[in-house]
């Protein structure tokens, strides 16, 4: 089994901090989190997880996504 890392755009590969396996004894395994401590630097950029030989985009765009006045943002989608 290889590594998983999370590769920010200057190439910093970030290992996980903490991996979780979610789901229910009838089910099984559904849910598999990953956790990783970044840096503000670290957003600057897009980010790619990187699971076996796979590559996944998981942010394109570059900096913190704005918040609304409330302070919190719940974001469903890559593309922030």
């Amino acid at each position: 089994m290889q590594a998983v890392r999370l590769i920010t755009a200057d190439d910093r590969r970030i290992e996980p901090a903490d991996t979780t396996l979610g789901g229910t004894d009838e089910e099984g395994t559904t849910d598999l989190w990953f956790k990783f401590w970044l840096e503000k630097e670290d957003m600057n950029g897009a980010l790619n997880l990187e699971i076996n030989e796979g590559v996944l985009s998981i942010r394109v765009d570059s900096g913190l996504p704005d918040l609304d006045s409330s302070g919190s943002e719940y974001f469903v989608t890559n593309q922030w």
